[in-house]
C-alpha cells in the first residue's frame, strides 16, 4: 500500500451533537467522524516543538483552518489566494456567503463559498471584475489588507517599517505591527512584496484570533513530501467505491484495493492482493480476496479485524462491526456486541448491510430485517411499516437506513432529515452519516439530507456507483473514474 497525501479538517459537528442525547451524538461522531491527531506537532513530521509557528499550527489543526491532514504541513511552501480565501473563511466559522461571487476562474468546489464571502464582505475585490486568480501566489502586503478590511478598517499609528511604500500598503501594516499579528522580517522591513508562506499565514490568523491557548500534541513521524495524492492513486478504472467515515476505499478493474482519507488506525493500510470487493467503516476496512475469504484492516478493537475463516461472497463494514454473507446464504457477523449489532438472524439471505449501531438484510423471500440498536429508534415498531414489501437493496447508515422496493422507488426509515425520499425510480441507493445519494434510472445522482460540508452537492454526469460517508460522498463515473464531493478527506 502506498502512503497517501491528502486533505480534511476537523469535524465542524458540534451544533448537530448539541441537540441530541450522547448516544446518538456517539453514533454521529462514530460515523461521520471525530477529530484525532496523530504524529509530530498536529500529525505534521516537518513541524518540531519549537518553531515560531508551532503553537499557530496547533490552534489551526485543533480547529480545522487549514484543512491539510497529510504528513507534511510544509511551512516554507506558498500559499495561493484561494487557500487564502480557505482559511480564513475556516477561522471565522465559515459564515453564510451571501450571493455567490461572479469570478469566472474559481473552479475548485471547496472555494467557492469562502471566496463568495470574501467578495461580498468586502474583503477582496478580485484581481479584475471577472477574475479572483485562486492559483497565485499572494504576498505579504496582501494578506495584511485581508485582514485589516477583516476586521474592519481600524485606524492605527503609522508602522515604522522603511521598505513599505506603495499606498495601498499601509493601513494594513500600520494595522497589523500596531495589534502584534506582525513584527515584520527585521526591525525596518515587513518584506511586502515576498511571497506568503504557509507558516507565515497560519501564524498571521492565530496572532488575529488573539493567540489562543493551545496544548501542543507531538511524538515523531516521518514526512514525505513526494508521498502519491490521492489523484495519483485514484487515476485509474474501478468497479466499485465505499465511503466511510473518515476515509474512502475503491476496488480498481485489476482486483487491487486502494484507500485514501484519514488514517488514524491504519484503515487506509490495504494488503497486496487481490479482491472481490472492498467495504470501508469507521476505523477499519472489510474486503473480499478472489478465493472468498475475508480480510479487515485498522482498528482491532472488539476483534473487529477478526472475521470468520470461511468463505463470503458480500461484506458490509459498519461503525464498529461488520456483517457478511457466506456462500450457503447465511450470515456471519463480528466486532462490538454492545447494541446487538452481530446478533444476526437464522435464514438464508441476499445482501446485507452495516450502519452505525445496526444492521439490516434482504432474505431470499425480499423481504428485510434489521437488528441492533439506533438511539434514535429507527429499528422502533413505528418504522415496521416502512419497511414492509419486497426490496432488492438495502444500505443501513448512521442513523437511518434506506432501501429501495422491487418497483425500484425508495423508502427510508429512522432519524428525520434522511427519509424526504425523491419521487422517481433508482437503481442503488446508499446511507450516509446524515446524508444519502442515490443513483437515479438515467444513470444521474441526486442526494438529501444534511450538506453542511457539501456532501449532498453532487455533481452533474453519468455513474455506475455511489456511496455515501460520515461527510463526504464518492461516486464511479461512466468511464469508471471515481470523484469525491464533501469534507476534503474525500479527495
Amino acid at each position: 500500500m502506498n502512503r497517501i497525501r491528502c486533505t480534511t479538517s476537523t469535524v465542524g459537528s458540534g451544533r448537530i451533537l448539541s441537540r441530541l442525547g450522547s448516544s446518538v451524538a456517539f453514533t454521529i461522531a462514530m460515523v461521520i467522524g471525530a477529530a484525532s491527531h496523530a504524529g509530530a506537532v498536529a500529525g505534521y513530521g516537518d513541524v518540531a516543538e519549537d518553531t515560531w509557528y508551532t503553537n499557530a499550527v496547533q490552534w489551526s489543526t485543533d480547529n480545522g483552518i487549514t484543512g491539510i491532514e497529510t504528513p507534511c504541513f510544509e511551512p516554507g511552501s506558498a500559499v495561493s489566494r484561494g487557500e487564502t480565501a480557505v482559511w480564513i473563511y475556516n477561522m471565522e466559522n465559515q459564515p453564510e456567503p451571501g450571493d455567490f461571487h461572479s469570478f469566472t476562474d474559481v473552479t475548485v468546489a471547496t472555494q467557492h463559498a469562502a471566496i463568495s464571502w470574501m467578495y461580498f464582505k468586502g474583503i477582496t475585490t478580485g484581481t479584475s471584475d471577472t477574475t479572483f486568480s485562486p492559483d497565485e501566489t499572494l504576498t505579504r502586503a496582501q494578506i495584511a489588507t485581508f485582514l485589516h478590511r477583516l476586521a474592519e478598517k481600524p485606524v492605527a499609528p503609522p508602522h515604522s517599517f522603511g521598505d513599505v511604500a506603495a499606498a495601498w500598503q499601509q493601513d494594513g501594516v500600520s494595522w497589523m505591527a500596531h495589534t502584534g499579528i506582525t513584527t515584520g522580517t527585521s526591525d525596518t522591513t515587513f518584506s511586502p512584496d515576498d511571497t506568503l508562506t504557509r507558516a507565515q499565514l497560519v501564524t498571521f490568523l492565530y496572532r488575529y484570533k488573539n493567540t489562543p491557548n493551545v496544548t501542543i500534541n507531538a511524538s515523531t513521524t516521518d514526512c514525505d513530501p513526494n508521498a502519491e495524492t490521492p489523484a495519483d492513486l485514484l487515476a485509474a478504472s474501478f468497479s466499485a467505491v465505499s465511503a466511510g467515515s473518515r476515509h474512502s476505499c475503491g476496488l480498481r478493474t485489476d482486483n487491487t484495493v486502494v484507500c485514501w482519507g484519514n488514517n488514524d488506525a491504519g484503515q487506509l493500510d490495504a494488503p497486496a492482493d487481490t479482491f472481490e470487493t472492498v467495504s470501508a467503516g469507521w476505523l477499519h476496512s472489510c474486503a473480499i480476496r478472489t478465493d472468498s475469504t475475508i480480510t479487515c484492516w485498522g482498528d482491532d478493537d472488539a476483534k473487529r479485524l477478526d472475521p470468520p475463516a470461511e468463505g463470503f461472497e458480500n461484506v458490509s463494514t459498519g461503525g464498529l462491526h461488520s456483517c457478511a454473507i457466506r456462500a450457503d446464504g447465511t450470515i456471519a457477523c463480528w466486532g462490538e456486541h454492545d447494541w446487538g449489532e452481530i446478533d444476526s438472524p437464522d435464514g438464508t439471505f441476499k445482501a446485507v448491510s452495516t450502519g452505525g449501531l445496526h444492521s439490516c438484510a434482504i432474505r431470499t423471500d425480499d423481504t428485510i430485517i434489521c437488528w441492533g440498536d439506533t438511539p434514535a429508534g429507527g429499528l422502533d415498531d413505528d418504522t415496521t411499516n416502512a419497511r414492509a414489501g419486497n426490496y432488492k437493496t438495502v444500505n443501513a447508515g448512521g442513523l437511518h437506513t434506506c432501501a429501495i422496493r422491487n418497483n425500484d422507488t425508495i423508502t427510508c426509515w429512522g432519524t428525520n432529515g434522511q427519509l424526504d425520499t425523491p419521487d422517481g425510480r433508482f437503481k442503488t441507493v446508499s446511507a450516509g452519516g446524515l446524508h444519502t445519494c442515490a443513483i437515479h434510472a438515467d444513470d444521474t445522482i441526486t442526494c438529501w439530507g444534511t450538506n453542511n460540508w457539501g456532501q449532498a452537492d453532487p455533481p452533474q454526469g453519468n455513474f455506475k456507483a455511489v456511496s455515501a460517508g460520515g461527510l463526504h460522498t464518492c461516486a464511479i463515473r461512466a468511464d469508471d473514474t471515481i470523484t469525491c464531493w464533501g469534507r476534503d478527506y474525500a479527495e
